[in-house]
């Protein structure tokens, strides 16, 4: 089976390495399309063997395509690939803000939706799967297929996909600012802590963690009622962090949700 990628991009180049990376694909059977020549060849040096082309030529060739272009492009690439798509064919769009009732208006093929994470450059973590209308078993056998070999395909529904995208997709930057935020408040509150050490601790601190997590099947609530005995400094942090965190939390979550809204709301206007 050919595999089609419309865009070269941070998502669709990571897709296409870990695909590779995790033997989910030759990449023979691969072909790539990019408005930038630069992405492309950039991409065919770091894995030898792929087919690149037009976005007709992928359409043309292949029987499952990633659409890995912003939501403002996603209606030109469409275009771009009609007069090739072909009912037997499945696309997935890796655009949030796309209504499948918009994009199934527009193409004859089945059509997915999912939300990669930059934890699959490491084989690991979430990838979030909602399936269009006209999905079949065949569709469902083959994109969790590709998708377990670089990560857990998690399948929610569209109207929870937003909140998903945020703990999973956006969570590592979100994690990684944080960790890199303790450690600059390590170094403020004891003056000539080196920022190396207090980086390379939060850094420890998290693999460990994270350890805990997959390998012994620690839960949240363990590793906190661990950590955190009765009376002890752990314990006033929790308190701490308890009085201030929940409320930004619940501010994120809106203010992402409303914004993917009026995302979709000007794309549809």
């Amino acid at each position: 089976m050919k595999i089609g990628f419309i865009g070269a991009g941070s998502m669709g180049a990571m897709l296409v390495r870990a695909l590779v990376r995790a033997a989910a694909i030759n990449p023979a059977e691969i072909w790539i399309s990019n408005r930038s020549r630069d992405k492309l060849e950039q991409l065919t040096a770091e894995v030898p063997g792929i087919q690149t082309g037009e976005n007709a030529d992928v359409a043309r060739e292949c029987q499952v395509i990633f659409l890995c272009v912003k939501h403002t492009d996603t209606e030109s690439a469409v275009h771009s690939m009609r007069g090739e798509l072909r009912g037997d064919q499945l696309l997935v769009t890796l655009a949030g803000p796309v209504a499948f009732t918009w994009l199934e208006s527009r193409v004859s093929c089945r059509v997915a939706k999912i939300v990669p994470a930059v934890t699959q450059e490491a084989l690991k973590g979430a990838c979030l799967v909602t399936w269009g209308s006209r999905i079949t078993e065949q569709d469902v056998a083959t994109l969790r297929g590709l998708l377990e070999r670089i990560s857990v395909p998690v399948i929610v529904p569209e109207e929870h996909r937003r909140a998903c995208a945020t703990l999973a997709s956006a969570g590592p930057a979100f994690v990684a600012w944080m960790l890199g935020a303790m450690a600059e408040a390590a170094c403020a509150s004891q003056p000539g802590l080196a920022p190396e050490i207090a980086t390379e601790l939060a850094r420890e601190m998290a693999i460990g963690t994270a350890a805990l997590l997959s390998d012994q099947g620690w839960t949240f609530d363990a590793i906190v009622r661990r950590v955190a005995t009765p009376g002890g400094m752990t314990e006033r942090g929790i308190e701490v962090l308890s009085e201030h965190i929940p409320p930004v939390w619940r501010r994120l979550f809106d203010e992402l949700a409303q914004r993917e809204m009026a995302l979709r709301e000007k794309l549809t206007a």
